[in-house]
């Protein structure tokens, strides 16, 4: 250790060097350059999103005005129908679909022509065959019919026909018997377009 110390000092003055770095120093400026600017783009990122937030804070400001015009609005027309009369609460409203519905049924039956219908059934129906029941479902236009038939085979071609004729769709088959005497008792259901409406 004696040896050491004595190496580096020489003629009373302490000749020490230390370098602690495993770098050389060049390198040093273009980290400063590297820090400098990722601090301007960090900055440049934060002026951004201080930007985008006030921004945000005018929306959700109109947003708010606008929704209290709906409001103020809503307001206004539940006191007019009040005034009129008309009842705006949330049962009346569930109910208004099924109000709605029963009123385009009523329509559909009042705009239904019984005698274009009659009309076209007689294109349609062949000889052998009676009608004895007609209803009607409005809603869907669906015709539900009973009758008899001389036979199976005369059953048959009147459904044919139906499906034949432009005014019906759909002719379907829902019940039939074999009576003794050989005449065919059916039920069936067929879809209605009144082609002259």
């Amino acid at each position: 250790m004696k040896r050491f110390v004595q190496r580096f000092i020489g003629a009373g003055r302490v000749r020490l060097r230390i370098n602690l770095s495993s770098r050389p120093y060049d390198t040093v400026g273009y980290s400063r350059a590297g820090l400098v600017l990722l601090s301007i783009l960090l900055a440049g990122l934060i002026v951004g999103d201080l930007r985008y937030a006030a921004a945000i804070r005018g929306q959700a400001a109109d947003l708010e005005l606008a929704v209290a015009a709906a409001r103020m609005h809503d307001q206004r027309v539940e006191a007019q129908a009040r005034g009129e009369g008309l009842e705006l609460s949330e049962a009346a409203l569930k109910r208004l679909p099924g109000d709605v519905t029963f009123a385009n049924q009523l329509i559909a039956k009042r705009g239904f022509s019984w005698t274009r219908f009659l009309s076209d059934l007689e294109q349609a129906t062949l000889p052998g065959l009676s009608i004895h029941s007609i209803r009607l479902n409005g809603k869907d236009s669906l015709i539900s019919m009973g009758g008899a038939a001389l036979t199976l085979k005369s059953l048959t071609a009147f459904i044919v026909s139906l499906e034949d004729h432009k005014a019906f769709l759909h002719a379907a088959l829902s019940r039939h018997k074999i009576q003794e005497n050989g005449q065919v008792e059916f039920d069936l259901t067929v879809e209605y377009q009144d082609q002259r409406r």
